[in-house]
C-alpha cells in the first residue's frame, strides 16, 4: 500500500477488510500486485493504495458505498488502456483502483435500430466479433488504438474513428452511472415501461444530464447504451499527395477538402491528413522510417460511404476539386481491392509501389470501415522506438514504450493546421524528437490535430515532457490545447476567462460526490484551494 498518515492508513485498512468480505481476498491487490496498475507510457510513478477487482456490476455501488464510509477516493478504470493519456494511473495519489474489466457482458442489442447496451470492459474486438458473428448491418465503432480497449470508456472520453459514427460520444444514447454519493442514475425515461425509449432517444425530457457523466468524475459508469452506424453498402478509399510536397498545395488541399465535405456530406465522408512519420511505420510496419532528420510529406486519405452510384458521383466531384492541387489521386473499391491483392505480384513495376502501398492503407481502413479493429496504428510506436511487443497482444506500457498523444482541436483552415505544425516542427526539433502527427476531420469547421511523442522512457522522458509543455504553452492563445486530458495535466486547463466554468464543474461535483470520492482531480479543478 502507498504511504499514508497514520489515520488514513487505518481508514484505508478497514476499507479494504470490508471490501475483502464483499469481493474475496483474492480480488483485492496491495503492494507488489499493484506493479502492472503503475506501468505508463508517461515515464511517471504514481503511488496507488489498492486495487479492486469488480466481478459484476452490482457490486460497484457496495464498493462506493464502502469508499464513502471511509473517505477512501477511488478510480474506475475498463480495459485500462489509455496508452499516451496517463495509462492507469490517477491524477493523484493515494486513490484505490476500481478495475472494470471483467464486466465484459454484452447486456442487450436491438438488430433491427443498431442499439447495443454494454459493460465498461467489452472490447472493440470483442463487439465486433459479436456482430459479424450475427452478421449485423451495424458496425462497431473502431478507433485507431487496440482491439483490446473500452467501446464505452472511448466513447466516455469522447474518442473517434473512421466509421460513420465519428464521434463515439455522440452515439451514447442512455447509460447507468453509479454516484459519488452511491446512488444509482438512470437515464430519465429509464423510469418508464421497459426503459426502451430511453435506448432509442438520447435527450429524454429536461436537462441532458446524461452527457454529465462524459469526461467527468461524477460516478462510475457501469453500463451504457450505444446507437451503431448502419454498415455501408459501398465504401470507397481514396488518397492523394500534395502536388511537389510543396506547402502552398497543403494548405489548398485542406482547405478545398473542407469545402469538399460540406457539399458532400461530412456524415458520410471521413478524412484523414497525415504525414510520412505516421504513415510510414503504419503502412511499412518495422520498415517504417522514422528518421527525425527525413523530410516530411503529407497525405490526404479516408473513405467514401455509401451506395455504388452515389459513390461514382462524389468520386468524379472530387477528382475535379482536389486534382489541380494534388498528385496521385487514387481510388479503390473493395472489390477492386480484393481482385488488385490476388494479383499483387504480376502488378508492373512502374506502377507497383505506389499501387503496393494503396493497397496496404486501403487494407487499413476497410477494417475500420467494416468494424474490424486492429493493431497496425500502434505500428507508430514499436517502429519509431525500434522494439518489439512481449507478447502477441501489443501494450505500450507493459512493453515500457514512452507515449504522450497531444490531441489538439483546430478550426479546419489551412492556416491554423500550418500555425500549429509549424510549432510542433521546431519543438521536436529542438528536442530532437520525431514530428509524428495525424490529423482527422471531426465536423465540418473542426480537425483534430494529434502530435505522437514517441520516446525512449529511460533516456528521453524529461525532453517528451518538455516538448508536451513548450506545445501547450505555444498553443494556449490560440485554444488548441488538448481537447483530451493527460491525467497528470488537469489542472492546467484553468484560466481566468474559463473560471466560472470551472465553479459550476464543482457545484455539479459537490451534489452529485460530495466528499470528492470518485476520481479526484480528473477534469475538476477547485478553484478555491487551487488543486486538481
Amino acid at each position: 500500500m502507498s504511504k499514508l498518515p497514520p489515520s488514513s492508513s487505518c481508514k484505508l485498512s478497514l476499507a479494504i477488510s470490508k471490501w475483502a468480505t464483499l469481493l474475496g481476498h483474492a480480488r483485492v491487490l496491495t503492494n507488489t500486485q499493484l506493479n502492472t496498475y503503475q506501468q505508463s507510457t508517461s515515464g511517471i510513478h504514481q503511488e496507488i493504495a489498492a486495487a479492486l477487482l469488480v466481478e459484476n456490476s452490482g457490486q460497484v455501488q457496495s464498493i462506493v458505498q464502502i469508499a464513502l464510509e471511509h473517505s477512501i477516493p477511488i478510480y474506475p478504470i475498463s480495459t485500462g488502456n489509455n496508452w499516451g493519456y496517463g495509462t492507469m494511473l490517477p491524477p493523484k495519489e493515494g486513490c484505490v483502483i476500481v478495475d472494470l474489466s471483467a464486466l465484459n457482458s454484452i447486456i442487450e442489442y436491438d438488430e433491427t435500430l443498431g442499439l447495443v447496451t454494454v459493460e465498461p470492459g467489452v472490447t472493440q474486438e470483442q463487439l465486433s466479433h459479436f456482430l459479424r458473428e450475427r452478421n449485423a448491418k451495424f458496425v462497431t465503432p473502431i478507433t485507431g488504438s487496440s482491439p483490446h480497449c473500452s467501446v464505452l470508456a472511448n466513447a466516455l472520453e469522447r474518442g473517434f474513428g473512421l466509421t460513420p459514427t465519428f464521434s463515439h460520444a455522440r452515439s451514447i444514447t442512455a447509460l447507468k452511472s453509479v454516484l459519488g454519493t452511491g446512488e444509482i442514475y438512470q437515464s430519465v425515461l429509464s423510469g418508464f415501461g421497459d426503459g426502451k425509449v430511453a435506448k432509442c432517444y438520447q435527450y429524454g425530457i429536461g436537462p441532458d444530464l446524461d452527457s454529465l457523466f462524459i469526461q467527468s468524475s461524477y460516478g462510475v459508469v457501469i453500463e451504457a447504451t450505444l446507437q451503431l452506424a448502419r454498415s455501408s453498402d459501398s465504401v470507397l478509399v481514396f488518397s492523394i499527395d500534395p502536388s511537389g510536397n510543396s506547402e502552398e498545395n497543403l494548405k489548398r488541399l485542406i482547405d478545398q477538402s473542407r469545402e469538399t465535405r460540406e457539399r458532400l456530406d461530412p456524415e458520410s465522408f471521413s478524412l484523414k491528413i497525415s504525414n510520412n512519420h505516421y504513415l510510414s511505420p503504419v503502412i511499412d510496419g518495422e520498415k517504417g522510417n522514422s528518421d527525425i532528420s527525413e523530410e516530411t510529406t503529407w497525405k490526404l486519405w479516408g473513405a467514401l460511404y455509401g451506395e455504388k452510384e452515389v459513390l461514382k458521383a462524389k468520386q468524379k466531384h472530387i477528382k475535379k476539386q482536389l486534382s489541380p492541387y494534388g498528385e496521385n489521386l487514387r481510388f479503390i473499391s473493395e472489390s477492386k481491392f480484393h481482385f488488385l491483392s490476388k494479383i499483387g505480384r504480376y502488378i508492373p513495376q512502374s506502377i507497383a509501389p505506389k499501387t503496393k502501398e494503396l493497397l496496404k492503407s486501403a487494407d487499413i481502413i476497410f477494417s475500420y470501415t467494416r468494424g474490424i479493429p486492429c493493431e497496425k496504428a500502434l505500428e507508430v510506436v514499436y517502429s519509431t522506438l525500434h522494439t518489439q511487443s512481449l507478447s502477441p497482444i501489443r501494450n505500450p506500457a507493459r512493453d515500457g514504450c514512452g507515449v504522450l498523444w497531444y490531441p489538439a482541436v483546430i478550426p479546419y483552415t489551412s492556416s491554423d493546421f500550418m500555425r500549429i505544425w509549424k510549432e510542433t516542427l521546431n519543438i521536436c526539433a529542438n528536442q530532437q524528437l520525431t514530428p509524428i502527427v495525424s490529423s482527422t476531420a471531426v465536423s465540418s469547421s473542426a480537425l483534430l490535430f494529434l502530435v505522437m511523442f514517441v520516446f525512449d522512457q529511460s533516456t528521453e522522458k524529461e525532453k517528451a515532457w518538455r516538448a508536451f509543455d513548450e506545445l501547450f504553452q505555444a498553443s494556449y492563445a490560440t485554444g488548441a490545447v488538448p481537447y483530451r486530458a493527460h491525467s497528470n495535466t488537469m489542472s492546467r486547463y484553468l484560466t481566468e476567462q474559463n473560471k466560472v466554468f470551472w465553479q459550476a464543474q464543482q457545484k455539479i461535483k459537490d451534489a452529485l460526490d460530495p466528499n470528492n470520492i470518485i476520481s479526484p482531480g480528473r477534469y475538476s479543478i477547485h478553484i478555491n484551494s487551487h488543486k486538481q
